[in-house]
């Protein structure tokens, strides 16, 4: 009797193993793929950075529009006095991403901002999947609800790594975003331009790069030297020189950028790097890190940079005929660095 149960125990013993070499590898698969519940992470993993040209993705039908999304009317404006915030990498919901958009809201109501800058990661970890995505709304639109100024985009290789085109749709008139009303976004193509009190603006799709866009930029750069615009400032997701943890930018990125806005702009401002920073000129060119809205990296000031810290906050700018005003402030608001930029001569 007992050699009849011990026989029937390995019985059941060797059929679950079978059973488990069976479904076991079926499982995994269907767990990688399931969607997460509304309020939880795609993918924890997918926060930390990819390499670039693995994550490369298809240009978005979008930036086809990018050459009419942003004319180039208006005369030359003198005394320009253009008061903004730039800040990026915010696309978390975390608490430090609310605290930064209520300190802000209540910085711009006495400070009289005109608009704002966002230098791209507009949600992470991968973007969004179609302009209806929950993720807007939560990672978005709510942490930034009081702004109560025009935010302009630009798109970061995170949301690449999602829809980028659906990205630059959910800001379309008609939109939910839009019909919520709860955020003035603006992203009318992957890279645009527009003036805003007396100021040339150039935004680049750094992550998506091609001599489409580096033809378009050029065409907008040659226009404006034309009509003799006083300042060109340029915002994209990728820095050309940082002290964070990417580090200045390396090879094909190195030499795009280089190429669209060496003694051509005045100054460049980007995120990538989760940390803030001003450097000494490049190329004839200012440069400004503010990607600290959301998550914090370490940085080391390196040669050639001014200031930086890896603190939340934003970067604020009073721009006049030939001055720039710089300031850094943490997510309180209270002001950490103060810096005065000159404009420089351009290429014309």
């Amino acid at each position: 009797m007992s050699a009849n149960r011990s026989a029937a125990r390995l019985s059941r013993v060797f059929l679950v193993g079978i059973v488990l070499l069976l479904v076991g590898p079926g499982c995994k698969r269907q767990t990688r793929q399931a969607d997460p519940a509304p309020n939880q992470s795609r993918s924890s993993a997918s926060i930390a950075d990819r390499p670039l040209e693995a994550a490369r993705s298809a240009q978005p039908q979008a930036a086809a529009t990018a050459t009419t999304a942003g004319t180039l009317q208006g005369e030359r404006i003198t005394g320009v006095q253009a008061r903004f915030f730039a800040f990026g990498d915010g696309g978390t919901a975390s608490p430090g991403a609310f605290r930064v958009g209520k300190a802000l809201a209540a910085f711009c109501a006495k400070e009289k901002c005109g608009f704002g800058l966002h230098t791209g990661d507009i949600v992470y970890p991968e973007g969004i999947r179609s302009p209806a995505d929950p993720y807007l709304l939560e990672r978005v639109e709510k942490p930034y609800a009081d702004l109560g100024v025009p935010l302009y985009f630009s798109l970061g290789n995170h949301d690449h790594y999602g829809n980028a085109d659906a990205m630059v749709k959910a800001w379309a008139d008609g939109s939910p975003a839009r019909k919520r009303g709860i955020l003035d976004g603006r992203l009318p193509a992957a890279w645009y331009t527009f003036i805003r009190d007396g100021v040339r603006f150039l935004v680049l799709d750094t992550q998506a790069r091609g001599e489409p866009q580096s033809r378009w930029a050029r065409e907008v750069l040659s226009n404006s030297a034309e009509k003799g615009e006083a300042w060109v400032i340029a915002l994209g997701h990728h820095p050309l020189r940082s002290s964070g943890q990417h580090g200045d930018a390396e090879g094909e990125l190195r030499d795009w950028l280089r190429a669209i806005l060496c003694d051509r702009v005045d100054v460049y401002i980007s995120g990538h790097d989760h940390n803030k920073e001003v450097l000494e000129p490049e190329c004839g060119v200012h440069q400004i890190i503010s990607g600290a809205a959301g998550q914090l990296r370490d940085v080391e000031a390196k040669e050639g940079s001014i200031w930086a810290a890896s603190t939340l906050g934003w970067a604020w700018l009073i721009m006049r005929d030939d001055s720039l005003a710089l300031s850094f402030h943490d997510e309180q608001g209270r002001v950490e660095a103060r810096r005065t930029l000159l404009r420089r001569p351009r290429k014309r």
